[in-house]
């Protein structure tokens, strides 16, 4: 175990914190039972300082792992510490995605269920909560499955929780249906928020982002200068056999692929 500083992805300030890389289950529960007060950790993408915890850190790096993948009908189980871009990267050339995909791939499938991420489609498809088939959390000092139906509360409990309910070891959730690799994307300029806030309404079909230049808005007015972003799967151009992300693979979505 070794002390180190680190912060949240906002580095606004930082901590000086036992840091644990356990290998294994048992290797946790060593962890918990010695240490006692100790909270879980990803990539450390989250805003504040959720996942810090001065007396013991566990991060999950070792718990990377696809465990299963079921192709045909896009169900997926990992180790919560596996990436989203690692996941990205084996699902995408067969044809799925993930159902709510969150700001940057550089997260954790276990940071995703702890903080309930939203995606653009939120209006469509809610939270990663309604995609979730199945967490197994080691909860005090028990191995668990939680499901909408089985550990019901605790279930509930975990998706948001934070990471305060137990440690999420692993996570199987359902995958939406793709035909390309690709997004298809169109940007409308505005220079008035009721036509920003119309737009959506109506384009309802798109995942979709706004932005808005406060420094333009009108004093008594509600004309503000603004761009929408939208954006659906393509349907026409085929899936790269070998999907991999790189510096070289133009993105074409800043809202879905925002990295």
């Amino acid at each position: 175990m070794n002390k180190n500083l680190i912060s949240g992805w906002g580095n606004n300030k930082s901590f000086s914190c036992n840091i644990a890389i356990p290998n294994s289950i048992n290797a946790i529960q060593t962890i918990i039972k010695d240490k006692k007060k100790i909270i879980a950790r990803g990539l450390g993408r989250s805003y504040g300082d959720s996942s810090i915890q001065k007396n013991c850190v566990v991060e999950l790096r070792n718990f990377n792992k696809i465990i299963s993948f079921n192709k045909k009908n896009g169900t997926v189980k990992v180790q919560a510490g596996i990436s989203l871009k690692c996941l990205l990267e084996k699902i995408i050339p067969n044809g799925w995605f993930v159902p709510v995909s969150p700001g940057t791939k550089y997260v954790t499938l276990g940071g995703m269920v702890a903080s309930n991420v939203h995606g653009k489609n939120q209006h469509l498809d809610g939270c990663l909560i309604n995609h979730i088939l199945s967490i197994k959390l080691l909860h005090k000092d028990k191995i668990i499955k939680i499901t909408k139906s089985y550990n019901k509360d605790l279930f509930y409990a975990t998706c948001g929780g934070m990471g305060l309910t137990g440690i999420i070891l692993e996570v199987k959730i359902k995958l939406i249906k793709i035909k390309s690799n690709r997004i298809l994307q169109k940007n409308i300029f505005f220079n008035d928020l009721k036509n920003l806030i119309k737009t959506i309404t109506k384009e309802k079909d798109f995942y979709s982002v706004a932005w808005l230049d406060c420094f333009s808005l009108k004093k008594d007015s509600h004309k503000i200068n603004s761009i929408l972003y939208l954006g659906q799967h393509e349907k026409k151009i085929k899936l790269l056999a070998n999907f991999k992300f790189s510096k070289q693979i133009k993105i074409y979505s800043i809202f879905i692929f925002f990295f």
